[in-house]
């Protein structure tokens, strides 16, 4: 674990906040993944049942990465492995995290990981236009000049 990640629970536990730790489980430093929870010391998934944009624009504004671009359900990130705590998540689109939204949270043996949910966000509009303007220099230069 790293220093940042034991802090962040100590002070849950200190301050009484409710919020668990989420990640995403796929390419490095993306803002897609199959999304994950910690709680009772373990990572887990979220069933896709009732997963929607909604519940992908939370995600992803918790998470710092931008708006949702997609709610992907059907392990489209692959199978988790282990528990899956979350499930029947429904929130409204406009809560800051996953913990104002309803949702059931326990180990969900009524759901594979087949079901596992994952989220498709845009990083940034900075990130996005780099991106693009990259992609047009590179095309202009190879016009210009050749590969």
């Amino acid at each position: 674990m790293t220093t940042a990640f034991i802090w962040y629970l100590l002070m849950s536990y200190v301050c009484g906040i409710v919020h668990l730790p989420l990640r995403l489980s796929g390419p490095e430093g993306s803002c897609s993944g199959r999304l994950e929870v910690y709680y009772n010391a373990t990572w887990g998934s979220i069933c896709d049942d009732q997963w929607d944009i909604r519940d992908a624009e939370v995600v992803c504004r918790q998470l710092g990465c931008g708006k949702a671009l997609r709610a992907d359900g059907s392990a489209a990130f692959g199978d988790g492995k282990g528990m899956i705590w979350l499930n029947r998540v429904e929130c409204r689109g406009d809560e800051i995290h996953l913990w104002d939204c309803s949702y059931s949270l326990k180990n969900h043996t009524d759901c594979s990981h087949k079901e596992d949910a994952g989220v498709t966000c845009i990083q940034s509009i900075a990130d996005l236009t780099n991106s693009i303007g990259k992609k047009l220099c590179l095309q202009c230069f190879d016009d210009c000049f050749g590969s």
